[in-house]
C-alpha cells in the first residue's frame, strides 16, 4: 500500500521532532512512533535527508574555559584572498566569506592578529539552533514580520537562549576529541569507540546537539 505525499511529509515532520528530542533514537523506537516497520522508518528517515527536509544531527562543543574559541567578524578588502590564507592555518577552526555587515567570519582557538576592520570580536558562546515550529511558510513569514515590526530595542530583554560556560573548566582529552570529530557532522554514526557510554554524558555536558530543518 502506497503512502500519499502529504502522509510522508507528516512522517518527515515526526522524524524531525524525534531527532530533535533524541538524536540517537533507535530506528525501532522511531518505527513504533510512526506506526510502521523499522525498514520503512529507516527509509523515511533517508528520504527526509535526501529531500532536504532535515539534516543529520550534529554536535558542537560548548563554551567551557578549556574549550574556548575566539570569534571575529571583519571587513577586509580581499575576503576571498584571506579565506585562502586562513585555509592553511591549523589554529583556524572555521572561516567563511559573508555578505552584509561583515565580509569575513573567523573562529580560532585563540586570539590572532587579523587584517581588516574588526566589526566585533570575542569568545564564542554555546551554539544555538532554534526548533522549527510546525508552521506553513506563509504563517512563519507573517510571524517574523510581526516580530520585526513590533521590536523595540529599548524594551528588549534577552530570553536566555544563548548560554556560556566561559568560567567553567572541564576535562577534555585526546579520546574525547576523537569522539567529537567522529560524531561532529553525524551523531547517528555507528559506534566504533569503546567509550560510547561516556559519549552520552559528553553530549549532555560538553556538546550541543543540533538538528536543522529546511
Amino acid at each position: 500500500m502506497s503512502t500519499s505525499i502529504e502522509d510522508r511529509k507528516k512522517q518527515y515532520r515526526t522524524i524531525y521532532e524525534l531527532l530533535s528530542e533524541n538524536p540517537r533514537i533507535s530506528v525501532k523506537d522511531m518505527a513504533r512512533v510512526l506506526q510502521v516497520d523499522p525498514r520503512t522508518a529507516s527509509r523515511r528517515m533517508k528520504e527526509a535527508y535526501d529531500l532536504g527536509y532535515i539534516t543529520k544531527p550534529q554536535i558542537r562543543k560548548r563554551s567551557f574555559s578549556s574549550l574556548r574559541e575566539y570569534v571575529y567578524f571583519v571587513n577586509c578588502s580581499y575576503p576571498f584572498s584571506f579565506y585562502e590564507q586562513y585555509s592553511q592555518r591549523r589554529d583556524i577552526i572555521y572561516h567563511a566569506v559573508l555578505g552584509g555587515f561583515a565580509n569575513l567570519w573567523v573562529i580560532s582557538r585563540e586570539k590572532i592578529d587579523i587584517e581588516g576592520d574588526i566589526i566585533t570580536e570575542g569568545f564564542r558562546s554555546d551554539y544555538y539552533t532554534a526548533f522549527a515550529p510546525n508552521y506553513s511558510w506563509k504563517r512563519a513569514i507573517q510571524i517574523m514580520r510581526e516580530k520585526v515590526e513590533m521590536f523595540n530595542k529599548k524594551e528588549y530583554e534577552p530570553e536566555g537562549f544563548i548560554e556560556t560556560h566561559l568560567n567553567e573548566p572541564i576535562q577534555w582529552d585526546s579520546e574525547d576529541e576523537a569522539l567529537y570529530r567522529y560524531f561532529k557532522l553525524n551523531l547517528r554514526k555507528r559506534d566504533i569507540f569503546p567509550k560510547v557510554l561516556p559519549l552520552m554524558i559528553l553530549t549532555s555536558l560538553c556538546l550541543k546537539p543540533t538538528t536543522k530543518t529546511s
